[in-house]
C-alpha cells in the first residue's frame, strides 16, 4: 500500500476533478412559447399569387410540427450517443484511505482500473449505437409521412367541405323560395297543406346539411392547423389549390419488391433485429 502526503491526495484528487464531464447549465422550459408561437404565424401569399398546394404545406409543417421536431431531436440525440461510444472507456482512479491500530495509523492507497475495450465489446457497443440512431432515422422519416399523410388528407376535406358549403348554400335559398311559395299557395286555397309540408321539410334538410357542411369545414381547419403547427385562425383566409396530378404507372414485381424493401417500418424491425444479434453476440 503506497503512502501519499495529503498534498499529493490533494494533487490527486485535482487530477480526478479535471478528468470529469462538463455540464451545461438547465435551462428553464417557458410553457408559453409554443402557444405563442402558433399564434404568430400568420399566412403570406405566395409570390406567384396562387393557391398554396401540397408542397406548401408540407414545408410549413416541417418547419412547425411539434412532432416533426421531437422526433428529429431523438435522431440528434442518437447521432451524439453514436459518435460519443467510439472513443474507449477512460481510465478510473481510485483513492482508498484504512485506518489501523498499528502506527501508522492512517493508509492510503490507489487503484487504477484500465478497461479492455476491444474486439466484440467495442463491435457490440458501436453497432448498437449506430443501430439506433438507425432506428431513429427510420422514426423521423415515418413522422414526417404520418404528417404529410395528415396535411394531404386535411386539405383535401376542407377544400370539399368549403366547395360543399357553396352549393349547399345556393340549395337552402332554393328551398326557402319553394316553401315560401307553396305557403303562399296554401294561404291562397291554391295548393293543399301537405304539399307545404313536404317544401317546409326538404328546406329543413337543406338547412341540416349546410350546417353539417361547415362543422366538418371547421374540423378539416382544425386539423390541418394541427398538422402544421399554426393557428386555425391562420388558415380561415387560406386560399388552397388542387392536389398535384401524379401519373401512377404499372408497378412491376421488382419494383414492389424495391417499395416494401423500402418502408421505415420495416427497415426499423431489421435494424431491431440487428441490435438484438449485436447484443447476444457480446
Amino acid at each position: 500500500m503506497g503512502q501519499f502526503t495529503l498534498r499529493t491526495l490533494g494533487m490527486l484528487i485535482s487530477l480526478t476533478g479535471l478528468s470529469g464531464c462538463a455540464h451545461d447549465p438547465p435551462v428553464a422550459i417557458d410553457l408559453t412559447a409554443y402557444p405563442a408561437s402558433v399564434s404568430a404565424w400568420v399566412a403570406v401569399p405566395r409570390p406567384d399569387g396562387g393557391p398554396w398546394g401540397d408542397a406548401d404545406l408540407l414545408a410549413v409543417a416541417l418547419d412547425r410540427n411539434p412532432a416533426i421536431a421531437e422526433s428529429a431531436a431523438r435522431y440528434r440525440s442518437a447521432r451524439a450517443a453514436a459518435r460519443a461510444a467510439r472513443p474507449s472507456p477512460g481510465l478510473t482512479l481510485s483513492l482508498t484511505a484504512e485506518y489501523t491500530r498499528d502506527a501508522p495509523q492512517w493508509g492510503y492507497g490507489t487503484g487504477l482500473d484500465v478497461p479492455v475495450d476491444a474486439g466484440v465489446r467495442r463491435e457490440s457497443r458501436v453497432t448498437t449505437a449506430d443501430l439506433s440512431a438507425l432506428q431513429a432515422a427510420y422514426a423521423t422519416a415515418e413522422t414526417v409521412w404520418t404528417v404529410r399523410s395528415q396535411v394531404a388528407k386535411a386539405r383535401a376535406d376542407l377544400m370539399t367541405a368549403r366547395a360543399g358549403i357553396g352549393l349547399a348554400a345556393d340549395l337552402v335559398k332554393l328551398r326557402e323560395a319553394r316553401a315560401d311559395g307553396f305557403q303562399r299557395r296554401l294561404a291562397a286555397g291554391e295548393d293543399d297543406r301537405a304539399t307545404s309540408l313536404i317544401a317546409r321539410a326538404d328546406w329543413a334538410t337543406a338547412t341540416a346539411r349546410l350546417a353539417d357542411l361547415k362543422a366538418r369545414a371547421v374540423a378539416a381547419q382544425n386539423d390541418l392547423a394541427s398538422a402544421m403547427g399554426v393557428s386555425p385562425s391562420a388558415l380561415a383566409t387560406l386560399p388552397l389549390g388542387l392536389a398535384d396530378e401524379m401519373a401512377v404507372p404499372a408497378v412491376a414485381t421488382t419494383e414492389g419488391d424495391q417499395a416494401l424493401q423500402s418502408r421505415t417500418d420495416v427497415l426499423a424491425a431489421v435494424a431491431a433485429y440487428d441490435m438484438a444479434e449485436a447484443g447476444l453476440g457480446l
